[in-house]
């Protein structure tokens, strides 16, 4: 099991539309314009349009694991004790107007790339 991917491998998976759509790429997109490549989801459904993005993380992921027969480890919820899909893309943080998401080094590195 991995928790981390590389710069080369997200960029492989930011070029594969099976595994990620053009919302998806919004998403990361938005976040990465935003000061130190953090928000929270609020903040980017009012930047994209977006209806929710809470789930779209989850999504990918499965997807990925699906499509390269892997299995990643991800935090585990402090409450509930669930995966925290998230984690594989972000840096999540407590602060006081909520919770943010900050993109990973290697998501932002693959970012810049295909500017």
């Amino acid at each position: 099991m991995t928790t981390e991917l590389t710069a080369a491998e997200f960029k492989e998976i930011l070029e594969d539309e099976t595994l990620i759509n053009q919302d998806d790429l919004k998403m990361f997109r938005a976040f990465f314009t935003l000061d130190k490549h953090k928000g929270s989801t609020k903040t980017i459904v009012e930047m994209t349009g977006l209806r929710q993005i809470n789930n779209r993380p989850y999504l990918i992921a499965k997807r990925i694991e699906k499509k390269r027969g892997v299995e990643f480890e991800y935090l585990i919820g402090n409450d509930d004790g669930k995966n925290m899909y998230w984690s594989l893309f972000f840096i999540g943080q407590k602060e006081s107007n909520g919770f943010t998401w900050q993109l990973k080094p290697n998501l932002i590195t693959a970012l810049k790339s295909q500017l």
